[in-house]
């Protein structure tokens, strides 16, 4: 039987699972989860490791091409399932199509609430009270902004504005598979790919109304934009620029997070050999973002 890397880890990591939650069990006692989150942990940590195994095995006759296909399709299903299924969870257990029990709900029933704010502006054509309150928390816009846009075409149906996290999460693995497979080998991004697939807080974040999946596929998109741009030898092509427009994008999302991705691409720049960039090419890049930096830093980014 041939051996792989997920085999190694699926007999260890769940043995080291299922050990720590019989410890807990029995530690405490007197706070255990719902039943039914101890069923989903199980079923999480088994499918992990045991679907993974089995798709590396399965798949690793495919080409590049063909593993990109499998592993967005397959994403995007399970994504689906997932989505359907806690949807249908939280109206017929908790009676609420949030993810109240939880305690992330204020941040889901507040992004949506600012969405149908911002609808309902649109429609009446001002939009100059939503833009005067933005402006002071530009940080945690972008989420409410997509959501109002999404909402017109979506009305105010819950289950309809998480739908396309789907698609989200299976290009933010496709992603993962391209980064890893120009900077690690082909052997290392299958795995990357498929371990992101089933990663089960990516998935579970597909199922509720915030920005997480949305959020991550932008980074990761001007991440793999970035990445392209070091190793392309067409340094005024499309690249470049997209690279730019995702990660000030990101700046909608999270500061301080497209900051991190910039001064990580600098990093890269300074850090790659001639092999992989020229100097010039090099020198000429890291100058454009450090005048493009000083227009933009300060004040508030600078803090974060």
């Amino acid at each position: 039987m041939r051996t792989t890397l997920n085999r190694y880890f699926l007999s260890r990591a769940t043995i080291v699972y299922f050990t720590s939650l019989l410890a807990c069990c029995i530690l405490y006692s007197n706070h255990w989860m719902e039943w039914y989150w101890i069923l989903a942990g199980i079923i999480e940590v088994t499918l992990f490791f045991g679907l993974s195994t089995h798709w590396e095995i399965g798949w690793s006759k495919l080409t590049s091409a063909q593993f990109e296909k499998k592993i967005f399709w397959g994403t995007a299903a399970i994504s689906l399932l997932w989505v359907i299924s806690y949807y249908l969870f939280t109206t017929s257990v908790w009676g609420t199509p949030w993810e109240q029990p939880i305690g992330t709900s204020m941040d889901s029933t507040g992004y949506f609430d600012e969405a149908m704010w911002l609808n309902e502006m649109i429609l009446n054509k001002d939009i100059k009270p939503y833009l005067l309150y933005v402006s002071g928390h530009i940080d945690d816009a972008g989420y409410p902004i997509y959501l109002g846009l999404l909402s017109l075409l979506t009305r105010d149906g819950i289950f309809v504005t998480r739908l396309p996290n789907v698609i989200f999460d299976a290009w933010t693995v496709v992603l993962t598979y391209r980064i890893a497979n120009r900077n690690f080998g082909e052997k290392v991004a299958r795995l990357a790919g498929l371990f992101t697939m089933l990663m089960p807080m990516i998935l579970f974040y597909s199922g509720v109304t915030m920005k997480e999946s949305l959020m991550l596929m932008i980074a990761m998109w001007a991440l793999e934009r970035g990445d392209l741009v070091i190793r392309s030898k067409l340094f005024m092509g499309f690249n470049f620029p997209a690279f730019i427009i995702l990660t000030l994008l990101l700046l909608l999302f999270r500061t301080a997070l497209a900051w991190v991705i910039m001064l990580s691409f600098v990093c890269a720049l300074v850090l790659s050999s001639e092999r992989i960039i020229s100097k010039s090419r090099r020198i000429g890049i890291i100058t454009m973002i450090a005048v493009a930096g000083l227009f933009f830093m300060g004040g508030r980014i600078l803090d974060q």
